[in-house]
């Protein structure tokens, strides 16, 4: 199967599920696609809330800080150009700051929605930070 018809799957599991944060929320999905596709734990700083995960966020330094920590854990480098289909980025919003969310095709930035499911966003014009999926 490729790693297009993995991410697919991988999304609709999550359709309609509503958001447990620290378990599926916008940086927590993604992580789990990692774990899964790499076959590694990927771990996360503890969080149960929206405060408690931007309060680790800004002790850190930023989402892209905090996700330099998992992407080291996963074995995953900083992707510099395209990304391509199931890499993980991060991305700066007007109304959100920096939020993170898995790659579709065409710089299309699928991120996880509070009320469940995914929103694909894009195309992205610029990334903050690039991961490639090892």
């Amino acid at each position: 199967m490729s790693r297009a018809a993995r991410l697919q799957a991988f999304l609709t599991r999550f359709e309609g599920v509503p958001v447990v944060w620290g378990e599926n929320d916008c940086s927590a999905a993604p992580a789990l696609w990692w774990s899964e596709e790499t076959g590694k734990k990927v771990e996360l700083p503890t969080y149960s809330s929206r405060d408690e995960a931007h309060a680790i966020i800004k002790r850190m330094g930023g989402l892209d800080a905090v996700w330099d920590d998992i992407a080291a854990q996963a074995g995953a480098m900083e992707r510099y150009g395209d990304p391509e289909v199931g890499d993980v980025a991060i991305i700066d919003t007007r109304l959100h700051g920096q939020i993170g969310g898995i790659c579709g095709a065409g710089r299309i930035l699928t991120i996880r929605k509070d009320n469940g499911g995914w929103h694909p966003f894009g195309p992205v014009r610029q990334f903050v930070k690039v991961y490639a999926t090892p």
